[in-house]
Protein backbone atom coordinates (compact mmCIF):
# COMPACT_ATOMS: atom_id res chain seq x y z
CA UNK A 1 0.00 0.00 0.00
CA UNK A 2 1.18 3.23 -0.51
CA UNK A 3 -0.04 6.82 1.03
CA UNK A 4 -3.17 7.04 -0.80
CA UNK A 5 -4.48 3.75 0.13
CA UNK A 6 -3.50 4.63 3.60
CA UNK A 7 -6.02 8.07 3.30
CA UNK A 8 -8.07 5.90 1.75
CA UNK A 9 -8.53 3.78 4.14
CA UNK A 10 -8.58 6.48 7.24
CA UNK A 11 -11.26 7.91 4.82
CA UNK A 12 -13.67 5.15 4.54
CA UNK A 13 -13.46 4.67 8.71
CA UNK A 14 -14.31 8.23 8.83
CA UNK A 15 -17.40 7.85 6.38
CA UNK A 16 -18.77 4.85 8.54
CA UNK A 17 -18.05 7.31 11.95
CA UNK A 18 -19.78 9.93 10.32
CA UNK A 19 -22.90 7.61 8.92
CA UNK A 20 -23.03 5.10 11.81
CA UNK A 21 -21.58 6.76 14.93
CA UNK A 22 -23.57 10.00 15.45
CA UNK A 23 -28.02 9.10 16.49
CA UNK A 24 -30.62 11.09 14.66
CA UNK A 25 -30.53 14.48 15.66
CA UNK A 26 -27.24 14.92 17.27
CA UNK A 27 -23.71 16.22 16.56
CA UNK A 28 -21.98 14.13 18.88
CA UNK A 29 -20.27 10.69 18.52
CA UNK A 30 -21.19 7.37 20.36
CA UNK A 31 -18.08 6.29 21.64
CA UNK A 32 -18.19 2.65 20.44
CA UNK A 33 -21.12 1.19 18.31
CA UNK A 34 -21.19 -2.41 20.12
CA UNK A 35 -23.73 -3.03 22.49
CA UNK A 36 -24.40 -0.93 25.80
CA UNK A 37 -21.82 -2.84 27.87
CA UNK A 38 -19.69 0.30 27.78
CA UNK A 39 -22.38 2.44 30.11
CA UNK A 40 -23.02 -0.41 32.72
CA UNK A 41 -20.96 1.77 34.87
CA UNK A 42 -23.05 4.92 34.29
CA UNK A 43 -25.93 6.32 35.90
CA UNK A 44 -28.14 9.09 34.61
CA UNK A 45 -27.90 12.55 36.65
CA UNK A 46 -31.92 12.53 36.40
CA UNK A 47 -32.09 9.49 37.80
CA UNK A 48 -34.27 7.99 34.99
CA UNK A 49 -33.83 4.48 34.29
CA UNK A 50 -33.38 3.87 30.21
CA UNK A 51 -30.53 2.25 28.12
CA UNK A 52 -27.91 4.95 26.85
CA UNK A 53 -24.84 4.66 25.07
CA UNK A 54 -21.73 7.60 25.92
CA UNK A 55 -20.03 10.29 24.83
CA UNK A 56 -17.21 11.15 26.03
CA UNK A 57 -15.21 13.76 24.06
CA UNK A 58 -12.13 14.10 25.90
CA UNK A 59 -12.02 10.14 24.87
CA UNK A 60 -11.86 11.22 21.33
CA UNK A 61 -8.98 13.20 20.87
CA UNK A 62 -7.97 11.10 18.31
CA UNK A 63 -10.70 10.98 16.18
CA UNK A 64 -11.50 14.54 16.55
CA UNK A 65 -7.80 15.41 15.41
CA UNK A 66 -8.24 12.44 12.78
CA UNK A 67 -11.16 14.26 11.28
CA UNK A 68 -9.37 17.81 10.85
CA UNK A 69 -6.40 16.10 9.35
CA UNK A 70 -8.72 14.29 6.86
CA UNK A 71 -10.34 17.55 5.75
CA UNK A 72 -6.82 19.21 5.73
CA UNK A 73 -5.35 16.02 3.34
CA UNK A 74 -8.34 15.96 1.21
CA UNK A 75 -10.12 18.72 0.94
CA UNK A 76 -13.31 17.69 1.71
CA UNK A 77 -14.82 20.35 4.81
CA UNK A 78 -17.39 17.66 5.91
CA UNK A 79 -14.79 16.24 8.46
CA UNK A 80 -13.86 18.85 10.03
CA UNK A 81 -17.18 20.61 9.74
CA UNK A 82 -18.59 17.44 11.53
CA UNK A 83 -15.38 17.87 14.31
CA UNK A 84 -16.49 21.48 14.86
CA UNK A 85 -20.61 20.98 15.68
CA UNK A 86 -19.88 18.03 18.42
CA UNK A 87 -17.25 20.25 20.10
CA UNK A 88 -19.85 23.73 19.35
CA UNK A 89 -22.81 21.55 20.56
CA UNK A 90 -20.83 20.68 23.95
CA UNK A 91 -20.04 23.96 24.61
CA UNK A 92 -23.42 25.15 24.29
CA UNK A 93 -25.55 22.36 26.19
CA UNK A 94 -23.04 20.29 28.10
CA UNK A 95 -20.70 22.96 30.34
CA UNK A 96 -21.45 23.99 34.08
CA UNK A 97 -21.88 27.65 34.83
CA UNK A 98 -18.34 28.86 34.92
CA UNK A 99 -17.53 26.53 31.52
CA UNK A 100 -16.22 23.49 32.85
CA UNK A 101 -16.94 20.94 30.11
CA UNK A 102 -19.05 18.03 31.15
CA UNK A 103 -16.47 14.95 30.01
CA UNK A 104 -13.36 12.91 31.33
CA UNK A 105 -12.96 10.06 33.81
CA UNK A 106 -16.40 10.24 35.57
CA UNK A 107 -18.78 12.14 33.19
CA UNK A 108 -20.24 11.41 29.74
CA UNK A 109 -23.10 12.97 27.63
CA UNK A 110 -25.88 9.77 27.58
CA UNK A 111 -27.27 9.46 23.81
CA UNK A 112 -29.71 9.50 22.14
CA UNK A 113 -31.31 11.39 25.02
CA UNK A 114 -28.86 14.02 25.62
CA UNK A 115 -28.29 13.95 28.92
CA UNK A 116 -25.81 14.13 31.83
CA UNK A 117 -24.70 10.55 32.67
CA UNK A 118 -22.06 9.73 35.46
CA UNK A 119 -19.87 7.18 36.94
CA UNK A 120 -21.29 5.47 39.52
CA UNK A 121 -18.78 4.82 42.05
CA UNK A 122 -17.29 8.08 41.76
CA UNK A 123 -20.16 10.63 41.57
CA UNK A 124 -19.93 13.34 38.74
CA UNK A 125 -16.52 15.16 38.77
CA UNK A 126 -14.15 16.38 36.40
CA UNK A 127 -11.14 14.42 35.62
CA UNK A 128 -8.56 14.56 33.32
CA UNK A 129 -5.40 12.35 33.63
CA UNK A 130 -2.90 12.41 30.48
CA UNK A 131 -5.70 13.71 27.70
CA UNK A 132 -3.93 17.07 26.40
CA UNK A 133 -7.56 17.81 24.33
CA UNK A 134 -6.74 19.97 21.32
CA UNK A 135 -7.13 23.26 21.87
CA UNK A 136 -5.84 24.66 19.11
CA UNK A 137 -9.46 23.44 17.22
CA UNK A 138 -11.23 24.11 20.36
CA UNK A 139 -9.74 27.77 19.94
CA UNK A 140 -10.60 27.60 16.26
CA UNK A 141 -14.60 26.50 17.43
CA UNK A 142 -15.02 28.87 20.39
CA UNK A 143 -12.19 30.88 21.45
CA UNK A 144 -13.90 32.70 24.72
CA UNK A 145 -15.21 29.11 25.98
CA UNK A 146 -11.79 28.07 25.46
CA UNK A 147 -10.35 30.01 27.47
CA UNK A 148 -13.38 29.96 30.11
CA UNK A 149 -13.04 25.65 30.07
CA UNK A 150 -9.07 26.25 31.02
CA UNK A 151 -9.86 28.87 33.37
CA UNK A 152 -12.65 26.60 34.64
CA UNK A 153 -10.55 23.41 34.77
CA UNK A 154 -8.08 25.20 37.04
CA UNK A 155 -10.18 26.86 39.30
CA UNK A 156 -12.53 23.45 39.90
CA UNK A 157 -9.41 21.35 40.44
CA UNK A 158 -6.81 24.04 42.81
CA UNK A 159 -7.27 23.29 46.13
CA UNK A 160 -4.31 26.17 47.51
CA UNK A 161 -3.26 28.03 44.99
CA UNK A 162 0.04 29.41 47.30
CA UNK A 163 1.13 25.42 47.11
CA UNK A 164 -0.34 24.51 44.00
CA UNK A 165 -1.93 21.63 46.20
CA UNK A 166 -4.84 20.43 43.58
CA UNK A 167 -6.60 16.86 43.18
CA UNK A 168 -7.47 14.97 39.99
CA UNK A 169 -11.41 15.27 41.46
CA UNK A 170 -12.77 19.10 40.54
CA UNK A 171 -16.09 19.67 41.33
CA UNK A 172 -18.55 21.29 38.81
CA UNK A 173 -20.02 24.31 39.47
CA UNK A 174 -17.46 25.99 41.59
CA UNK A 175 -17.50 29.63 41.87
CA UNK A 176 -14.44 31.49 39.83
CA UNK A 177 -11.67 32.41 41.98
CA UNK A 178 -9.06 34.62 41.30
CA UNK A 179 -7.07 32.31 39.17
CA UNK A 180 -4.41 33.60 37.39
CA UNK A 181 -4.57 36.71 39.83
CA UNK A 182 -3.88 34.01 42.62
CA UNK A 183 -0.78 34.37 45.19
CA UNK A 184 1.89 32.19 44.83
CA UNK A 185 4.19 31.34 48.39
CA UNK A 186 4.86 28.02 47.99
CA UNK A 187 6.13 25.26 50.61
CA UNK A 188 8.86 23.05 49.75
CA UNK A 189 7.47 19.87 48.46
CA UNK A 190 6.11 16.73 49.89
CA UNK A 191 3.59 18.88 52.25
CA UNK A 192 0.96 17.46 53.80
CA UNK A 193 -2.03 18.59 51.64
CA UNK A 194 -5.24 17.69 50.68
CA UNK A 195 -5.17 16.43 47.00
CA UNK A 196 -3.37 13.93 45.82
CA UNK A 197 -1.13 15.90 42.91
CA UNK A 198 -0.56 13.05 40.36
CA UNK A 199 1.38 14.06 37.35
CA UNK A 200 -1.38 12.80 34.92
CA UNK A 201 -3.69 15.03 36.05
CA UNK A 202 -1.11 17.79 37.30
CA UNK A 203 0.17 17.69 33.13
CA UNK A 204 -3.11 18.35 31.97
CA UNK A 205 -3.35 21.26 34.00
CA UNK A 206 -0.23 22.89 33.01
CA UNK A 207 -0.53 21.62 29.48
CA UNK A 208 -4.15 23.80 29.48
CA UNK A 209 -2.14 26.39 30.93
CA UNK A 210 0.53 26.47 28.24
CA UNK A 211 -1.57 26.22 25.27
CA UNK A 212 -3.93 29.04 26.87
CA UNK A 213 -0.83 31.40 26.78
CA UNK A 214 0.48 30.00 22.98
CA UNK A 215 -3.47 30.68 21.39
CA UNK A 216 -3.90 33.63 23.53
CA UNK A 217 -0.96 35.51 24.05
CA UNK A 218 -1.78 36.31 27.68
CA UNK A 219 1.21 35.53 29.74
CA UNK A 220 -0.14 34.29 33.48
CA UNK A 221 -1.66 30.97 32.07
CA UNK A 222 2.41 29.80 31.34
CA UNK A 223 3.49 31.50 34.37
CA UNK A 224 1.15 29.33 36.40
CA UNK A 225 2.31 26.22 34.11
CA UNK A 226 5.47 26.43 34.36
CA UNK A 227 5.40 26.74 38.44
CA UNK A 228 3.00 23.65 38.20
CA UNK A 229 5.41 21.63 36.29
CA UNK A 230 8.17 22.86 38.24
CA UNK A 231 6.53 21.28 41.55
CA UNK A 232 7.51 17.91 40.20
CA UNK A 233 10.81 18.78 39.29
CA UNK A 234 11.57 20.09 42.74
CA UNK A 235 11.11 16.55 43.96
CA UNK A 236 14.00 15.70 42.06
CA UNK A 237 16.77 14.06 45.04
CA UNK A 238 20.49 14.97 44.01
CA UNK A 239 22.63 13.86 41.96
CA UNK A 240 19.71 10.86 40.92
CA UNK A 241 17.40 13.39 39.03
CA UNK A 242 14.43 11.56 38.81
CA UNK A 243 11.25 13.39 39.65
CA UNK A 244 8.37 11.85 41.65
CA UNK A 245 4.67 10.92 40.52
CA UNK A 246 3.24 13.72 42.68
CA UNK A 247 4.98 16.84 45.05
CA UNK A 248 2.55 16.27 47.70
CA UNK A 249 0.92 14.05 50.73
CA UNK A 250 -2.29 13.60 51.35
CA UNK A 251 -3.34 13.07 54.66
CA UNK A 252 -7.35 12.55 53.78
CA UNK A 253 -5.89 9.03 51.80
CA UNK A 254 -7.11 5.78 52.70
CA UNK A 255 -4.29 3.55 53.29
CA UNK A 256 -5.94 0.21 54.28
CA UNK A 257 -9.49 1.14 54.69
CA UNK A 258 -10.87 4.31 56.27
CA UNK A 259 -9.16 3.57 59.47
CA UNK A 260 -6.25 4.50 58.39
CA UNK A 261 -4.92 7.17 56.21
CA UNK A 262 -2.35 9.13 55.05
CA UNK A 263 0.58 8.63 53.31
CA UNK A 264 -0.27 5.21 51.13
CA UNK A 265 3.96 4.59 50.43
CA UNK A 266 4.70 5.29 53.80
CA UNK A 267 1.83 2.61 55.62
CA UNK A 268 2.95 0.14 53.11
CA UNK A 269 6.71 0.56 52.33
CA UNK A 270 8.49 2.94 54.51
CA UNK A 271 8.42 0.17 57.65
CA UNK A 272 10.43 -2.16 55.49
CA UNK A 273 12.77 0.10 53.68
CA UNK A 274 16.53 1.04 55.61
CA UNK A 275 16.36 4.49 57.46
CA UNK A 276 17.70 7.52 55.55
CA UNK A 277 15.67 7.22 52.53
CA UNK A 278 12.41 9.36 51.94
CA UNK A 279 9.78 6.94 51.63
CA UNK A 280 6.64 9.01 50.13
CA UNK A 281 4.48 8.14 47.66
CA UNK A 282 6.03 11.06 45.95
CA UNK A 283 9.37 9.35 45.90
CA UNK A 284 8.19 5.92 44.09
CA UNK A 285 9.44 5.78 40.64
CA UNK A 286 6.45 5.55 38.29
CA UNK A 287 7.87 6.56 34.73
CA UNK A 288 4.94 7.93 32.69
CA UNK A 289 6.43 9.06 29.28
CA UNK A 290 3.64 10.74 28.12
CA UNK A 291 4.33 13.14 30.34
CA UNK A 292 7.80 13.88 28.90
CA UNK A 293 6.11 14.26 25.43
CA UNK A 294 3.58 16.35 26.59
CA UNK A 295 6.67 18.56 27.73
CA UNK A 296 8.17 18.63 24.49
CA UNK A 297 5.70 19.01 22.18
CA UNK A 298 4.78 22.49 24.56
CA UNK A 299 8.61 23.25 23.88
CA UNK A 300 8.04 22.51 20.33
CA UNK A 301 4.90 25.17 19.87
CA UNK A 302 5.71 27.71 22.51
CA UNK A 303 9.36 27.94 21.12
CA UNK A 304 12.00 30.35 23.46
CA UNK A 305 8.79 30.51 25.83
CA UNK A 306 8.96 26.93 26.16
CA UNK A 307 12.79 26.07 26.71
CA UNK A 308 12.24 24.96 30.12
CA UNK A 309 9.79 21.98 29.37
CA UNK A 310 12.75 21.15 26.93
CA UNK A 311 15.44 20.95 29.34
CA UNK A 312 13.51 19.52 32.19
CA UNK A 313 11.86 16.36 30.12
CA UNK A 314 15.53 16.34 28.66
CA UNK A 315 16.89 15.49 32.06
CA UNK A 316 14.31 13.46 32.93
CA UNK A 317 14.99 11.07 30.22
CA UNK A 318 18.84 11.21 30.86
CA UNK A 319 18.34 10.23 34.41
CA UNK A 320 16.11 7.51 33.73
CA UNK A 321 18.87 6.30 31.67
CA UNK A 322 21.72 6.40 33.41
CA UNK A 323 20.12 5.35 36.87
CA UNK A 324 16.97 3.20 36.16
CA UNK A 325 17.31 1.39 32.82
CA UNK A 326 19.19 -2.36 32.85
CA UNK A 327 19.61 -2.67 28.49
CA UNK A 328 19.90 -6.32 29.17
CA UNK A 329 16.23 -6.99 29.49
CA UNK A 330 15.27 -3.56 28.32
CA UNK A 331 13.42 -2.56 31.17
CA UNK A 332 13.79 0.01 34.06
CA UNK A 333 13.90 -0.99 37.55
CA UNK A 334 11.52 0.00 40.20
CA UNK A 335 12.65 2.02 42.85
CA UNK A 336 12.53 5.40 45.38
CA UNK A 337 13.30 8.20 43.22
CA UNK A 338 16.77 8.59 45.12
CA UNK A 339 18.20 5.11 43.96
CA UNK A 340 17.19 3.14 46.29
CA UNK A 341 15.79 -0.36 43.97
CA UNK A 342 12.98 -2.00 45.49
CA UNK A 343 13.07 -4.94 42.81
CA UNK A 344 12.21 -8.44 44.33
CA UNK A 345 10.60 -6.62 46.92
CA UNK A 346 7.51 -7.57 48.57
CA UNK A 347 4.67 -6.15 50.44
CA UNK A 348 3.87 -6.94 53.41
CA UNK A 349 0.74 -5.07 54.23
CA UNK A 350 -2.64 -4.80 52.13
CA UNK A 351 -3.25 -1.45 50.80
CA UNK A 352 -3.66 0.54 47.67
CA UNK A 353 -0.07 -0.42 45.76
CA UNK A 354 -1.00 -3.95 45.85
CA UNK A 355 -2.07 -7.24 48.50
CA UNK A 356 0.09 -8.46 50.91
CA UNK A 357 2.77 -10.86 49.18
CA UNK A 358 2.83 -8.67 45.54
CA UNK A 359 6.20 -8.44 44.43
CA UNK A 360 8.09 -5.62 42.82
CA UNK A 361 8.96 -5.94 39.40
CA UNK A 362 10.81 -4.29 36.84
CA UNK A 363 8.73 -2.35 34.32
CA UNK A 364 9.30 -3.41 30.33
CA UNK A 365 10.15 -0.63 28.36
CA UNK A 366 7.73 -0.72 25.60
CA UNK A 367 6.60 1.41 22.49
CA UNK A 368 5.60 3.95 24.63
CA UNK A 369 9.03 4.68 26.19
CA UNK A 370 10.62 3.92 23.01
CA UNK A 371 8.53 7.07 21.38
CA UNK A 372 9.31 8.88 24.29
CA UNK A 373 13.06 8.49 23.49
CA UNK A 374 13.02 8.95 19.63
CA UNK A 375 10.93 11.72 20.47
CA UNK A 376 13.78 12.92 22.27
CA UNK A 377 16.01 12.40 19.96
CA UNK A 378 14.41 14.52 17.46
CA UNK A 379 14.88 16.92 19.21
CA UNK A 380 17.75 17.09 21.31
CA UNK A 381 20.33 15.05 19.24
CA UNK A 382 21.41 13.22 22.37
CA UNK A 383 23.75 10.27 21.69
CA UNK A 384 22.41 8.67 24.78
CA UNK A 385 19.20 9.13 23.89
CA UNK A 386 20.17 7.68 20.26
CA UNK A 387 21.30 4.70 22.72
CA UNK A 388 18.89 4.26 24.31
CA UNK A 389 16.19 4.38 21.24
CA UNK A 390 17.98 2.28 19.12
CA UNK A 391 18.22 -1.16 22.49
CA UNK A 392 14.24 -0.77 22.77
CA UNK A 393 13.76 -0.86 19.28
CA UNK A 394 15.56 -3.67 18.97
CA UNK A 395 13.76 -5.53 22.29
CA UNK A 396 9.93 -4.30 20.93
CA UNK A 397 11.41 -6.38 17.75
CA UNK A 398 11.65 -3.57 15.14
CA UNK A 399 15.13 -4.49 14.39
CA UNK A 400 18.30 -2.51 14.32
CA UNK A 401 18.12 1.03 13.84
CA UNK A 402 21.33 1.96 13.29
CA UNK A 403 24.64 1.88 15.42
CA UNK A 404 25.01 5.52 14.20
CA UNK A 405 21.49 8.04 13.23
CA UNK A 406 20.69 6.75 9.36
CA UNK A 407 23.65 4.41 9.47
CA UNK A 408 24.48 0.81 9.28
CA UNK A 409 20.62 0.13 9.55
CA UNK A 410 19.31 -3.10 9.78
CA UNK A 411 15.12 -2.73 10.29
CA UNK A 412 12.56 -6.02 10.33
CA UNK A 413 11.51 -6.75 7.26
CA UNK A 414 7.72 -8.34 8.44
CA UNK A 415 5.94 -7.34 11.51
CA UNK A 416 3.60 -10.30 12.79
CA UNK A 417 2.43 -7.72 15.58
CA UNK A 418 2.45 -3.95 15.04
CA UNK A 419 2.00 -1.08 17.71
CA UNK A 420 0.80 2.81 15.89
CA UNK A 421 3.50 4.13 18.17
CA UNK A 422 5.84 2.34 16.29
CA UNK A 423 4.56 4.62 13.13
CA UNK A 424 5.45 7.89 14.99
CA UNK A 425 8.63 6.37 16.73
CA UNK A 426 9.64 5.78 12.95
CA UNK A 427 8.27 9.34 11.78
CA UNK A 428 10.73 11.11 14.38
CA UNK A 429 13.76 9.24 13.80
CA UNK A 430 12.95 9.56 9.72
CA UNK A 431 12.73 13.51 10.66
CA UNK A 432 16.21 13.43 12.79
CA UNK A 433 17.95 11.46 9.94
CA UNK A 434 16.12 12.18 6.98
CA UNK A 435 16.70 8.44 5.91
CA UNK A 436 13.66 7.28 3.95
CA UNK A 437 14.16 3.75 4.98
CA UNK A 438 12.68 4.66 8.22
CA UNK A 439 9.52 6.07 6.48
CA UNK A 440 9.28 2.49 4.39
CA UNK A 441 9.56 0.58 7.56
CA UNK A 442 6.53 2.98 8.95
CA UNK A 443 4.32 2.29 5.80
CA UNK A 444 5.17 -1.49 6.96
CA UNK A 445 3.79 -0.92 10.51
CA UNK A 446 1.08 0.85 9.20
CA UNK A 447 0.60 -2.61 6.53
CA UNK A 448 0.75 -4.61 9.18
CA UNK A 449 -2.06 -2.78 11.33
CA UNK A 450 -4.57 -2.56 8.32
CA UNK A 451 -4.23 -5.99 8.00
CA UNK A 452 -4.88 -7.62 11.48
CA UNK A 453 -7.66 -5.00 12.51
CA UNK A 454 -9.02 -3.13 9.64
CA UNK A 455 -12.44 -4.94 8.72
CA UNK A 456 -15.66 -3.78 6.64
CA UNK A 457 -14.35 -0.16 6.57
CA UNK A 458 -13.06 -0.02 10.57
CA UNK A 459 -10.14 -0.56 12.78
CA UNK A 460 -11.59 -2.82 14.95
CA UNK A 461 -10.60 -4.55 18.41
CA UNK A 462 -11.70 -7.46 20.58
CA UNK A 463 -13.71 -5.04 22.01
CA UNK A 464 -15.94 -3.62 19.49
CA UNK A 465 -16.26 -0.72 16.56
CA UNK A 466 -14.73 2.52 19.05
CA UNK A 467 -14.71 5.79 16.89
CA UNK A 468 -11.18 6.55 18.94
CA UNK A 469 -8.70 4.99 17.44
CA UNK A 470 -4.83 6.80 17.38
CA UNK A 471 -3.88 4.16 14.69
CA UNK A 472 -6.10 5.53 12.02
CA UNK A 473 -4.22 8.99 12.63
CA UNK A 474 -1.23 7.91 12.82
CA UNK A 475 -1.56 5.92 9.38
CA UNK A 476 -3.62 9.18 8.33
CA UNK A 477 -0.07 11.20 9.39
CA UNK A 478 2.06 8.57 7.49
CA UNK A 479 -0.34 8.94 3.86
CA UNK A 480 0.32 12.26 4.26
CA UNK A 481 3.94 12.46 4.49
CA UNK A 482 4.43 10.10 1.74
CA UNK A 483 2.51 12.23 -0.18
CA UNK A 484 4.46 14.85 0.86
CA UNK A 485 1.34 16.63 1.85
CA UNK A 486 2.17 17.18 5.46
CA UNK A 487 5.60 18.99 6.04
CA UNK A 488 7.39 19.00 9.75
CA UNK A 489 7.00 16.49 12.03
CA UNK A 490 3.79 14.62 13.06
CA UNK A 491 2.29 16.04 16.30
CA UNK A 492 0.50 13.62 18.01
CA UNK A 493 2.25 12.75 21.25
CA UNK A 494 -0.07 10.17 22.82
Amino acid sequence: MGGESFINAVREFADNILAMARPAGSPLFIDCLDGEKYSQGYQLLSGASRKFSLSNLAQQQHLIRMLVELTRITGDEKYQTAARDAIAFAFLNFSDSAGLLLWGGHGAIALPVHAVAFESAKGLRHELKCVYPYYEFMWQVNAQATQKYIEAFWNAHVIDWSRLDFSRHGHYQTPIGRVWDSVYSPDPVFFWGQGLTFVNTGSDLYYSAAALTHLSGLPKPLIWAKRLAGRYVETRQRPIGISGYQFSQCEKSQCNGPEIRGDRAQYQYAPYIPEGHLVYESTLFKPRPVVQRCQFHLAEILKDQGREFLQWASEELTAWAKVAYRPQDNSFLPMLTDGYSLEGFVIQRDGYFGPRGRVENAIFADADFLWVYTHAFRLVKSDLFWSMLRSMAAANGLGDVGKLPGAQVALEQKYSVADYRFIYCLFDIYYATENPIYLQAAADVAQTIIHNCFREGWFTSSEGRFVNRPEALAILRLGAALLDKEPGSPQAFC
